[in-house]
């Protein structure tokens, strides 16, 4: 059984769009959604569908858990709201999956450049994380799927989404560094210039993962 979970703010248009578009070969979509009127616009406009208002947090371990339980299958098909997977991807979802095992597609970024997404994943094979950028973390190395399985993302660069991660982020270097030293700021700037190197060098947008940097540096200090 495969469930698709979609996680959004306030973006009912684009989500109504998405359950009727994975519906047909999914067993059940399930949205989670941090706005009691976009939760209200979805259950309208898609009664089959499940959907549970959560309320923002900033954190995203809590809408991971309570989105993963939620889900009947134990397959998880995941998509943000800005998402949107591509006729293959979609045909092909039954055939690809082997239990339990994890997957990253190649994402197509606004930009032209492309990244690496885990979006199909079973149970066994994740766990959940409070951390904005690695929310989803395998137990193994992931399965990468043939390029022909991708999906695209639609929203362009964000000032005001790149600042308020940062400060998510930020609070959250002592979980990621997981160090008795926790308060200690010299640490801290450490593991953020190694990991804004790999994070510079690997982004398919170099510019805007460098103004997000910045930000996270103005956190950090």
């Amino acid at each position: 059984m495969i469930s698709c979970l979609i996680f959004t703010k306030d973006n009912a248009d684009a989500v109504t769009k998405q359950i009727k578009l994975v519906s047909q070969y999914v067993d059940e979509v399930v949205v989670i959604c941090s706005d009691w009127e976009c939760k209200r616009k979805i259950k309208y406009a898609c009664p089959f569908a499940i959907v549970h208002y959560m309320p923002p947090e900033g954190y995203v371990e809590a809408y991971y858990r309570g989105g993963i339980d939620s889900c009947r299958g134990d397959w998880i098909f995941m998509l943000d709201d800005d998402e949107w997977p591509d006729f293959m991807f979609l045909y092909h979802l039954r055939d690809i999956k082997d239990t339990p095992a994890c997957y990253e597609v190649n994402r197509h970024e606004p930009n032209g450049g492309i990244s690496k997404v885990i979006r199909l994943f079973h149970k066994d094979s994740v766990i959940i994380t409070g951390l904005i950028h690695r929310g989803i973390v395998p137990l193994r190395k992931p399965d990468t799927l043939l390029p022909t399985y991708s999906i695209t993302h639609t929203s362009e660069y964000s000032a005001e989404k790149s600042k308020r991660y940062a400060k998510i982020e930020a609070k959250q270097y002592p979980d990621i560094i997981k160090s008795s030293a926790e308060n200690c700021k010299a640490l801290r700037l450490f593991y953020f210039f190694v990991s804004s190197i790999h994070r510079v060098m690997t982004a398919p947008n170099k510019k805007d993962t460098l103004v997000y940097c910045y930000h996270l540096l103005r956190e950090l200090i």
